[in-house]
């Protein structure tokens, strides 16, 4: 590795298993009554939004609002805290140990270490600080208050992570960009190396032609809680 340098890292699939904000909906609509009746009532169209592409944001978006309605943003940052020590912490099993060590590889060499997602910034920040990822900057999508709860404002999702990364003051190409996503290859083509997490197989090769390169297939095993430290 370069002794100095930008490595940017995907979230969701490359450091932790799954889908962050869909189970941390899922988790909100579950933590009372009168969520619970609402999300069983409306999850015909949250499945319906959510199997559609162009619509998959909006059914994220309405499961946000009725999962947030009524929580302040420092209920919000507390839930997310909740969230995140059950979805990323060292029993849940969805810590990604290679990932996870390359990160550190790179603080250890100077590196500058970003974590750039989607996920909304205080779930983000949380399961971050959840992890123990000290010393590392957040880059993530921002939330606004909409008639009592939280709904997307700024996303820092496919080529936004780019733009989000210009925005921030961080000059392009990055040294390293690592994801499992397709939806991450304008990162990935504004990096020198490529790295692609746990990658599935029918998206390796459209990853490939779409950078221009190949691309480095990094593969983790079972987490192991002392195989992963800082």
């Amino acid at each position: 590795m370069a002794s100095t340098g930008v490595a940017v890292f995907d979230l969701d699939g490359t450091l932790v298993r799954g889908d962050s904000l869909r189970q941390f909906n899922k988790w909100l609509l579950h933590r009372g009554r009168a969520r619970h009746v609402v999300a069983f009532l409306t999850s015909p169209i949250f499945n319906a939004l959510m199997a559609l592409r162009p619509t998959h944001m909006a059914g994220h978006t309405m499961q946000l609002w009725i999962g947030t309605f009524g929580l302040s943003e420092d209920d919000l940052t507390t839930a997310a805290e909740e969230f995140a020590a059950l979805h990323a912490g060292p029993d849940s099993g969805n810590l990604m140990s290679t990932t996870l060590n390359r990160l550190s590889k790179h603080l250890d060499d100077g590196d500058t270490v970003i974590v750039a997602t989607g996920t909304p910034r205080p779930l983000a920040e949380a399961l971050c600080r959840q992890i123990g990822l000290t010393g590392v900057h957040v880059l993530a999508s921002t939330l606004r208050k909409r008639i009592g709860g939280h709904v997307p404002d700024q996303h820092c999702f496919a080529e936004t992570k780019v733009d989000r990364l210009r925005d921030a003051g961080f000059s392009l190409p990055v040294a390293y960009a690592y994801s499992d996503s397709p939806s991450d290859i304008p990162l990935l083509r504004a990096a020198c190396h490529s790295v692609v997490v746990d990658p599935d197989p029918r998206h390796i090769q459209r990853i490939q032609q779409a950078t221009g390169h190949t691309c480095e297939v990094l593969r983790n095993q079972a987490f192991n809680p002392e195989g992963c430290q800082n």
